[in-house]
């Protein structure tokens, strides 16, 4: 199945809506052709093109002039709208994208993104085994940062799971299992690559689960993409090594300022925050207007509301002879 759009005038905005079939069942969508290099405007001037679910939930935006370079788009739901918008489009041009329903198993190549369980929100189907692979720039490795967690709990997690593995197969060593309603704490892959596994049975199902994850070469920060979710430092809720050094950039919806709160931030440090602390900056770096720093334990410590869509955080430490640790959540 594909879908080709002909050029037809200098400025043009089309939405498609592609339905699939079965609940539970996401959809694929991939770049076929893409217009050539026609004019000197800046990259993403001429070519946005925006693939969402239609209940609004964030999906991904490119643009650019070249569809290898475009990112396979799965769905969580059974319908995806993809919007495609030129500003200036030549007559010898061609957009089009092919789309086919999709089954449970994913495989993403790239630093960041989101994962939700099949059929999210609504509950999980039945009888469901699905492997997610990620994998990140060579030389990075994986944060797993978890927002929502509901799946059928059991002595062992024996019925439904979420096993998580550091690295893409199933014989890779179990990092862990998960079940029942209780957030898991984060996971840090030590490579480029996890396995994930999620297996239901025919008993009793529920929402699944909500994640956002990132990569870094340093072992520490990335971009987090999203309407909302959470990040720690470095083995949360352990206690960060010493000579830590993170730097987060936060990018919401387009339009849907962010804010951040603290639910945990205990940062050791004699007082000054100068040799440890943390950092937030109203935009997307560290030229950003910012607050803070912050350091010490405070759990009373003001949501930070920012004035966009983006947001970073720089967290710096360069001991810890107590136990320390941070975790932030923001929404848009």
């Amino acid at each position: 199945m594909s879908r080709t759009a002909q050029a037809c005038s200098e400025q043009w905005h089309r939405p498609w809506l592609w339905s699939g079939i079965e609940r539970g069942r996401g959809l694929i969508v991939s770049a076929e052709t893409w217009p050539p290099p026609i004019s000197p405007l800046r990259e993403c001037e001429t070519f946005v093109v925006s693939r969402t679910k239609s209940n609004g939930n964030l999906g991904i935006q490119f643009c650019g002039r070249n569809a290898s370079t475009a990112p396979t788009f799965y769905s969580s739901m059974t319908t995806a709208i993809v919007i495609f918008k030129s500003e200036a489009f030549s007559r010898n041009s061609r957009v089009g994208f092919t789309y086919q329903i999709a089954g449970c198993n994913r495989e993403y190549n790239k630093a960041f993104g989101n994962l939700k369980s099949p059929g999210w929100p609504d509950n999980y189907n039945d009888n469901m085994d699905c492997t997610v692979i990620l994998r990140a720039p060579q030389n990075h490795t994986i944060s797993l940062f978890f927002h929502s967690f509901g799946i059928e709990d059991s002595s062992e997690c024996r019925h439904d799971f979420l096993e998580v593995r550091n690295g893409s197969f199933s014989s890779s060593p179990l990092l862990g299992t998960y079940c029942g309603t209780l957030l898991p704490n984060p996971v840090f892959s030590q490579n480029n690559e996890l396995y994930l596994r999620f297996k239901s049975d025919s008993a009793t199902s529920s929402h699944g689960y909500e994640i956002i994850w990132t990569s870094s070469p340093s072992g520490c920060g990335g971009t987090l993409y999203g309407d909302r979710g959470s990040v720690t430092s470095p083995g949360y809720p352990g206690t960060y090594p010493n000579n830590t050094h993170c730097e987060w950039a936060l990018i919401a919806p387009a339009g849907r300022p962010v804010t951040v709160s603290f639910p945990f931030i205990s940062i050791d440090d004699p007082g000054d925050c100068v040799q440890n602390s943390l950092l937030l900056y109203d935009g997307p770096d560290a030229n950003s207007p910012s607050s803070g720093p912050y350091c010490g334990a405070d759990s009373n410590v003001a949501p930070f509301v920012a004035s966009s869509n983006r947001v970073f955080i720089k967290f710096h430490a360069e001991y810890a002879a107590r136990p320390s640790a941070i975790r932030l959540i923001w929404d848009s």
